[in-house]
């Protein structure tokens, strides 16, 4: 209706720890969230994602993409049809670096993370943006 009306909210992270900042794409009837979240035991923050295939009436289980000792921060996602593209940046290795997944398949599972800067000095603030070739 034009945004007169909205849905109720919907709490995605629904944990006890600090959930920020969210990133939202979506494609058709498909909506894709990713944030950083501070509720696993290491006390660092990870990087979450949960997708809406309804027009976000309902979400799946959050899934922890980054899943690691270090610090993950600073999500960006973009998708394009069913491929998400979501980057981070993330200091496991003592330094900032840039990481990167994605799920390549429509609806599917993401695949292994990706270093993209992979050096000595700190990587931050990545940008991300897809499109399609026809």
């Amino acid at each position: 209706d034009n945004g007169l009306t909205f849905s109720t909210p919907v709490n995605l992270s629904n944990n006890a720890g600090g959930s920020a900042p969210p990133q939202i794409s979506s494609e058709g009837i498909s909506v894709y969230v990713t944030w950083e979240d501070r509720t696993t035991s290491n006390a660092n923050a990870d990087i979450f994602f949960s997708r809406s295939n309804d027009n976000g009436l309902t979400f799946s289980t959050p899934v922890n993409l980054s899943n690691n000792a270090g610090e993950s921060n600073g999500p960006r996602i973009s998708s394009e049809r069913h491929n998400v593209y979501i980057i981070w940046q993330d200091n496991t290795a003592g330094n900032f670096e840039i990481f990167f997944i994605t799920n390549n398949q429509p609806f599917g599972t993401f695949g292994n993370t990706i270093n993209l800067s992979n050096n000595a000095g700190n990587s931050i603030n990545p940008q991300i943006s897809s499109s399609t070739t026809s």
